[in-house]
């Protein structure tokens, strides 16, 4: 069984990085293995126990949250807008990012809670999308971290998009979907575009306020203090946050959150991520270090550094 602690891990994304190593690193040595217990209060919440019932709430919160893992050969492509399968599995070396993908799948409970908060935000599946993940709340009090304004989200977002020859058509403005725990980088990013002068073909989205907003503080995880459906909600928004962010043509992110790395390594799983810029690339080394014993990769993807703007 892959079962995690109840203080294993931080939040969502830690969580899922930590079952995915433990899975990796058991069909490495050819052992069955399934996913058990919780995903701390994301899983472990009234909100989950209603929906599983409590027989399949004793086994575990996985199925509140997500697909059950089955077979992945030989599935079809999706439709533009539809939610995505996991790639294939090759028979012999799996990706880093594809485990993830093939943990990340949100259940069909979720579909119907996930296209409200993409009516929420605005977002259009016909158009090319650009991403900034600006992660604050505790990481910014953490040492391998300093606050990054707006500006440089937009910053090297643009210079992304130029370089790939991405939102050149007026008529179809790019997206760029912003994801973060503070209620004011929206703004900052919409001030930012407009200050750039580029608000005539990048229309920035997101979710104005959420609850992971309203609880973000220094060292608290998200969902720690509420048990019922706030923490139901709270989860859902955050996978909100990844199936977007890893839908991104261009994500700018920091390599301090995992929510910006699971969704860098699934995108490009899916092949769908073209570029990644850290912000805090120059912490790649002692990144890689940190979360080596845990089996976590934090260099699968090949991050870029910042060019435009530091």
């Amino acid at each position: 069984e892959v079962r995690l602690g109840p203080a294993e891990g931080g939040g969502f994304a830690s969580k899922l990085q930590l079952a995915a190593a433990r899975g990796a690193a058991a069909a490495r040595l050819g052992r069955a293995w399934r996913l058990a217990g919780h995903l701390g209060w994301y899983t472990n919440n009234s909100g989950c126990l209603r929906l599983l019932g409590l027989e399949g709430f004793a086994r575990g919160g996985w199925r509140c949250h997500f697909e059950p893992l089955a077979p992945l050969a030989g599935r079809e492509p999706r439709r533009p807008g539809c939610l995505r399968r996991p790639p294939p599995f090759p028979r012999a070396a799996v990706s880093w990012g594809a485990w993830q993908a093939a943990l990340l799948r949100p259940s069909r409970a979720l579909r119907p809670g996930l296209a409200h908060l993409a009516e929420r935000a605005g977002y259009d599946t016909s158009r090319p999308l650009l991403a900034a993940h600006v992660r604050r709340g505790d990481k910014t009090t953490n040492v391998y971290n300093r606050y990054h304004a707006g500006r440089a989200y937009v910053a090297e977002a643009l210079r992304a998009a130029k370089e790939l020859q991405l939102c050149r058509q007026p008529q179809a403005p790019c997206q760029l979907f912003v994801a973060s725990d503070a209620p004011t980088a929206l703004g900052e990013v919409r001030e930012a575009v407009r200050e750039f002068g580029a608000s005539g073909f990048v229309e920035v989205i997101g979710l104005a306020s959420s609850a992971s907003q309203r609880h973000s503080a220094v060292g608290v995880e998200l969902a720690r203090a509420s048990l019922g459906a706030e923490a139901y909600g709270m989860a859902l928004e955050v996978l909100f946050d990844l199936e977007v962010l890893s839908r991104a043509l261009v994500l700018v992110a920091t390599l301090a959150s995992q929510v910006a790395r699971v969704a860098a390594s699934v995108g490009l799983a899916h092949g769908s991520l073209l570029r990644a810029v850290a912000l805090d690339a120059t912490n790649l080394q002692e990144m890689r270090a940190l979360f080596a014993g845990l089996g976590v990769r934090v260099d699968d993807v090949p991050w870029w550094p910042p060019q435009a703007y530091d």
